[in-house]
């Protein structure tokens, strides 16, 4: 019989990381997805709490435009320590317009250069987690840690660990790191 060969990633200074996955979903076998979500309605305005904080974010974006996320507020959702492929972020934008130069900046190349000498911190668990918040309409953004997205795929790295926090019901929409598409358990409903 022959045993399967298992690919390993291997990182910047040539250390085994962890086997590569079948696919991206198994990065996330056993991850869950706390839910935040109340149900009832605001006895003054009748709206739910998702409708109460979709409604004070468009009232703030109308007094701040230029932000495509508006509010942290209202987090629904909480996913933590979640291993996600640089080849599923490289295409989510950031927050603040980090996607125009991430590629290239100054911080890109120090962070390598740290790499370099120091090593990848945490590179078992993924390196330092970096954050993404997920928009009620599903688009994702990541809000910290563009650049160690970047050099994790510009170095292949395997995964990356991150929080994704889903904003006003996000973790009911469709969209690119919706959990159920991701495999992200909802566990006890």
């Amino acid at each position: 019989m022959v045993k399967p060969l298992i690919k390993y990633a291997v990182d910047a200074l040539g250390n085994k990381i962890g086997a590569l996955p079948q696919s991206f979903n198994d990065l996330r076998k056993g991850a869950t997805i706390r839910i935040d979500n109340p149900q009832f309605l605001d006895v003054r305005t009748g709206e739910t709490y998702v409708e109460r904080k979709i409604r004070e974010n468009n009232e703030f974006k109308k007094r701040y435009p230029g932000n495509p996320i508006g509010t942290v507020g209202g987090i629904t959702g909480f996913a933590d320590n979640i291993k996600l492929s640089p080849q599923e972020l490289i295409d989510i934008k950031g927050h603040a317009g980090e996607e125009k130069y991430r590629m290239t900046s100054p911080q890109l190349e120090r962070l390598k250069e740290s790499i370099a000498n120091e090593g990848y911190r945490k590179a078992d668990e993924g390196g330092e987690r970096i954050l993404i918040h997920v928009r009620e309409d599903g688009v994702p953004f990541i809000t910290e840690g563009n650049h160690r997205m970047v050099e994790a795929f510009q170095s292949n790295r395997p995964f990356i660990s991150a929080d994704i926090r889903y904003l006003r019901g996000a973790e009911n929409v469709d969209g690119p790191l919706n959990p159920k598409r991701i495999g992200i358990d909802f566990g006890e409903e």
